[in-house]
């Protein structure tokens, strides 16, 4: 099966709020190395944004990576695979860089990698 190329959309909504869309993210690493989804964030605020990961989102290691306000984009980075053949949860948090305030989902946003 072809990877798939997820989107994490961060927008500014009605109230003022930053938001993540989707809130859960389901993302698949288990089709091969070369076949691993991508995940890039899309930042449409007026704000440049940081994104941390835990470890095993993208690699051993928890990351960071930025995209840059008014339709900037992180760039696409390929989901790491633990080898453990079932579905890990993680979490992510998402900062505003001039305001310092954090972009919510429904509660904070996860990322789901099945293996």
């Amino acid at each position: 099966m072809a990877n798939a190329n997820i989107k994490v959309h961060v927008f500014l909504d009605s109230e003022g709020e930053f938001r993540v869309y989707p809130p859960v993210i389901v993302a698949d690493a288990a089709n091969g190395a070369g076949n691993r989804d991508d995940v890039e964030f899309v930042n449409h605020t007026d704000e440049d944004l940081v994104f941390f990961t835990e470890a095993a989102v993208f690699s051993a290691a928890p990351e960071a990576g930025t995209a840059p306000k008014q339709g900037g984009k992180s760039g696409a980075k390929k989901v790491h695979s633990t080898g453990v053949g079932q579905s890990v949860l993680h979490t992510y948090q998402v900062f505003m860089v001039q305001s310092g305030k954090k972009a919510k989902a429904n509660s904070d946003p996860v990322i789901i990698v099945e293996n």
